[in-house]
Parts: C-alpha cells; sequence; structure tokens
C-alpha cells in the first residue's frame, strides 16, 4: 500500500494480512505483506472512517508486482 499510495519503496516493519481477514485462509492469493500502519488500518473497523477494502488491497498489491 505504501508503494500504490505514495510510491514508497521505503523498508519497513509489517506483517502479513490475510486480505479476507481470515486467519485460517493461508492460501498465496490471500496474503499481502502490509507495513504497521496500514495493516492497523485495515484490521480496524470504527463506525467514524471508512478502512481500506479487499479489492484496493488486492489492486495495490498487483500495482506493486506488475512495477
Amino acid at each position: 500500500m505504501c508503494f500504490a499510495l505514495s510510491s514508497d519503496f521505503q523498508e519497513k516493519s509489517g506483517q502479513i494480512a490475510h486480505i479476507d481477514q481470515d486467519a485460517s485462509n493461508d492460501a498465496v492469493e490471500n496474503l499481502v505483506w502490509l507495513c504497521l500502519p496500514h495493516h492497523d488500518a485495515y484490521d480496524s473497523r470504527t463506525s467514524q472512517s471508512k478502512g481500506y477494502t479487499a479489492v484496493e488491497i488486492f489492486r495495490y498489491r498487483e500495482l506493486l508486482h506488475s512495477r
């Protein structure tokens, strides 16, 4: 997401996220590396702000892979 949103290729601490948010689904297509702030933003569900969607995560991952 850092690359897709900001063209940022800097090394960052992060975690592997499950795109469908099902921790039991370890299919490669369902996994993406997210920096810690973006992982928190993706996994959090607040009533005040809309988080990132799975469609956005897939699109951002494809942008990075195509680069």
